[in-house]
C-alpha cells in the first residue's frame, strides 16, 4: 500500500468519525415524527390516530372531506356559513403562521394546537368530536406538508453533517 492510499484510509477513517459525531450532535429532523410528538405531548395521541389519518389522506391525494373548503383567495367576510368562516379563519391564520417560518422548531406545532382549540371554541366547535377531529387532522397535514419542504431546504444549507458531506472532496 502506498503511502497516499494509506492517508486516503486514514482520511475516510478520521471522516467517518466526525461524520457519526456530527449525526449525533445535529440529527436531521423527520417533521411528522417531531409534529406527532407535539401532538403526543398534548394528549392528543389518545384521542385521535393523525399519523394513520395522515397517511390515508396523503394516500387518496387529499380526500375531499378533509381539503373541504377550498381556502385559496376567498374573503373570510363573505362566508356563507359559521363553519366556513371556522374553516377559512383556521387556515388563514395557520398559514400566516407558516409563511414566516423558515426551520422546524416545537413551538409551531404547539402554537397551531392553540389555535385551534381557540379557534374550536370561539365557534363553539369544541363540544363536536368530529369537527374537533376533522380540524386537528387538517391543522397536522398542514403543519406536516408545509414544514418539511422548510426543514429539508435547511438542512440542505445549515446541517452540518449535510455540509462535511458536500465539502468532503475538497477536504
Amino acid at each position: 500500500m502506498t503511502n497516499e492510499d494509506e492517508q486516503k484510509r486514514e482520511f475516510s477513517e478520521d471522516f467517518q468519525t466526525i461524520m457519526a459525531v456530527a449525526k449525533e450532535v445535529q440529527p436531521r429532523v423527520n417533521v411528522e415524527t417531531e409534529v406527532s410528538r407535539v401532538y403526543e405531548n398534548h394528549g392528543f395521541a389518545r384521542e385521535f390516530d393523525f399519523k394513520a389519518k395522515y397517511s390515508e389522506r396523503k394516500a387518496a391525494r387529499f380526500s375531499h372531506e378533509l381539503s373541504k373548503p377550498s381556502y385559496a383567495g376567498i374573503n373570510r367576510f363573505f362566508c356563507r356559513s359559521k363553519e366556513d368562516q371556522f374553516w377559512n379563519e383556521l387556515h388563514a391564520d395557520v398559514s400566516g403562521v407558516l409563511e414566516q417560518v423558515r426551520v422546524y422548531s416545537s413551538h409551531i406545532p404547539q402554537q397551531a394546537i392553540t389555535q385551534t382549540e381557540d379557534y374550536l371554541r370561539q365557534y363553539k366547535h369544541h363540544k363536536t368530536d368530529s369537527m374537533r377531529t376533522r380540524a386537528h387532522q387538517h391543522v397536522y397535514a398542514m403543519l406536516v406538508e408545509h414544514l418539511t419542504p422548510k426543514q429539508k431546504k435547511w438542512e440542505t444549507n445549515n446541517n452540518i453533517p449535510a455540509q462535511l458531506s458536500i465539502a468532503r472532496n475538497n477536504l
